[in-house]
């Protein structure tokens, strides 16, 4: 298990969301507001993986049933996996679209004034 960086696959994830009726992905980074609405749409969640995780992860690892696209790189293939024990991991985007790297942005927009403030202030 070798968690990839989620947003090259924003253009496809929509899609892949509503047409397969996918319950649960995961990756790094996060993905863009129009794979959160599919998410939403159909009621499933997005798991953030540890970068650098891959050993703990595989750890985990039990079974692998199925393998998709077998003509693709790993990264792109649809790859169905048992678990057990799997983590950690974090909901970073939930089946009502709250997402946490949407939320990290909005609270940073926030508060960057005051943070460049307090900079400017001390010198450092």
């Amino acid at each position: 298990v070798n968690p990839t960086t989620s947003a090259r696959f924003n253009p496809y994830m929509p899609t892949l969301v509503k047409n397969l009726r996918l319950r649960l992905i995961g990756g790094k980074g996060g993905l863009d507001s129009n794979t959160v609405s599919a998410l939403k749409e159909v009621g499933c969640v997005y798991l953030a993986f540890l970068g650098g995780g891959a050993p703990i992860y595989s750890q985990a690892m039990k079974n692998v049933p199925s393998i998709h696209w077998t003509d693709m790189v790993p990264h792109y293939r649809l790859t169905q996996i048992e678990a057990n024990e799997l983590g950690p991991l974090i909901v970073a985007i939930d089946a009502h679209g709250n997402s946490l790297y949407e939320q990290i942005q909005t609270d940073l927009s926030r508060k960057f004034p005051e943070i460049v403030k307090a900079f400017e202030t001390t010198g450092e």
